[in-house]
């Protein structure tokens, strides 16, 4: 009987020093395969209109175009969503331009060739103090009223810069703008430093690829993307650090509830793909409940990236809308 008791547990023990050794690789094992570092040394210029700029420690990239003659109309910053850059924006900004507006698109950090801070706090209104403070620089303090022009979760953005500064506000422009929080989940699992690590390498090493960058493209366009296109959006995705940079992302984004737009004075205009599957135009009408000063109109057979696929219509649409404030 006490020989049985002996070698059960015996037993026992190893099945708990196993079970140990097991959990122990399980944790360090992600800390074994290497993942890339962010260089925050940037020096080279993406396009020939880039700038840089730090802010709150910040490394911030930043494109402007102006009227090359004629007066300034006014102001327009364009955000754009999620994997996107101000490469987004190619196809808009020499038009707004054109028109007679000063125009500056932004990469927002962690994506295009701004910082890929793992410590930057992604909630909107973050976001949206340091664009607001990137603003300032670019002007010199003046103070102008700015159009706010937001794509997808860039919408988020600027909804949040107008409730952080109506005054300065002169307009929101949200395409396919993604207003609502649909999922928090992933937010507490990933700061468990295990999950945080092998969601990294995930990421990194399997996730960010070509062949998936052009799949999400496929469907946010509703066609297949150009050489270009895929190239240009590869490239941002693809340097060092922004795997990393994507789980405090998934940590800490956050739009501001829609409850508290409810009485913003500020004009809020909306331009929807009337196809996207992303953020279906039944979120514009849920946003609408909110915002009193809401409007917005769809584009025939655009998907989630109106400005890039349906980029002449989107212009001539965006354009009367700025033009009517004159």
């Amino acid at each position: 009987m006490k020989e049985t008791t002996t070698k059960h547990t015996g037993r026992k023990r190893k099945i708990l020093i196993g079970t140990g050794v097991f959990l122990l690789v399980c944790f360090l094992l992600p800390y074994i395969i290497p993942v890339s570092k962010t260089d925050e040394n940037q020096t080279v210029l993406p396009f020939e209109d880039s700038q840089f700029a730090v802010i709150d420690s910040v490394l911030l990239h930043y494109r402007i175009q102006v009227p090359q003659e004629g007066e300034i109309k006014g102001n327009v910053l364009l955000v754009h969503g999620l994997g996107g850059s101000t490469f987004s924006f190619t196809q808009n900004a020499s038009a707004l331009a054109e028109a007679g507006y000063r125009v500056v698109s932004v990469d927002l950090p962690g994506f295009g060739y701004s910082s890929r801070s793992t410590s930057f706090d992604h909630s909107q209104v973050s976001r949206a103090g340091l664009l607001w403070k990137l603003i300032d620089q670019i002007e010199g303090l003046n103070e102008e009223k700015w159009f706010l022009a937001g794509h997808s979760m860039g919408g988020g953005t600027v909804a949040a810069m107008a409730y952080l500064n109506p005054g300065r506000t002169r307009s929101v422009i949200l395409i396919d703008g993604a207003l609502i929080d649909t999922n928090q989940g992933a937010a507490g699992i990933l700061k468990i430093p295990p999950f945080d690590r092998y969601a990294t390498v995930f990421f990194e090493k399997f996730f960010i690829t070509q062949a998936n960058i052009r799949k999400f493209l496929a469907s946010a366009y509703g066609r297949e993307p150009s050489q270009e296109e895929l190239r240009e959006y590869e490239k941002p995705l693809q340097l060092p650090g922004t795997a990393s940079c994507l789980m405090g992302f998934l940590k800490t984004s956050k739009n501001i509830p829609l409850e508290n737009l409810d009485n913003l004075d500020v004009p809020f205009y909306g331009i929807w793909g009337k196809e996207d599957t992303w953020v279906p135009v039944d979120q514009a009408l849920k946003i609408k409940e909110h915002i009193r000063n809401f409007t917005f109109v769809s584009i025939e057979g655009a998907y989630h990236c109106p400005m890039e696929t349906k980029s002449v219509e989107f212009n001539q649409i965006l354009i009367t809308y700025l033009d009517s404030f004159a």
